[in-house]
């Protein structure tokens, strides 16, 4: 993949955003884990707020990577997105993840937590940002793993990062 200026910035401010907050996201990861396996996790994780502040500071400091790695690798499986230069893939995928945060909000917001109790809701709304969390942090790591291990076809690592992000979302809806 081409290295353009825009590629390059995204991904040293992406780069020093991890690392000044890798003791939150070390921290928070345990907690993100354990929302994975039981619902009520997600409930309690709602009901403390350093634990809300941090999981929503790693969620959206994860957002920028996230997408580098899905525009480089074609995660997401869009065959025309290959034939795209590297800047207007990612400015792609960036436009997927808006219309994707776009299309949960209006739902949520105009159908409200009915007979739902309002803690149960709000760990409801807030269970993607667990979800993406764990899994950007798995799919990250997995494609640093196959770079370093020089695995050449990028389908591979693609697949793989692919079966991850899908593992992880079966287990939240378990």
């Amino acid at each position: 993949m081409e290295h353009t200026p825009l590629i390059s910035t995204v991904g040293i401010i992406s780069l020093l955003l991890v690392l000044w907050k890798l003791r939150t996201i070390a921290g928070i990861t345990p907690s993100l884990t354990a929302c994975a396996l039981r619902w009520k996790e997600s409930v309690n994780l709602e009901e403390s707020l350093g634990l809300v502040r941090e999981r929503d500071i790693t969620y959206f400091i994860l957002i920028p990577p996230s997408l580098l790695l899905c525009s480089r690798f074609n995660i997401l499986g869009f065959d025309f997105a290959a034939d795209m230069g590297p800047d207007l893939r990612l400015a792609f995928y960036a436009g997927v993840a808006a219309a994707y945060a776009l299309i949960r909000f209006i739902p949520q917001k105009l159908m409200g937590h009915g007979h739902c109790s309002p803690r149960l809701y709000a760990a409801f709304l807030h269970s993607f940002r667990n979800f993406a969390s764990v899994a950007a942090i798995l799919c990250l790591t997995a494609a640093g793993i196959c770079d370093l291990l020089h695995i050449v076809p990028e389908l591979l690592t693609a697949q793989i990062c692919g079966g991850i992000a899908a593992g992880v979302y079966i287990l939240y809806i378990i």
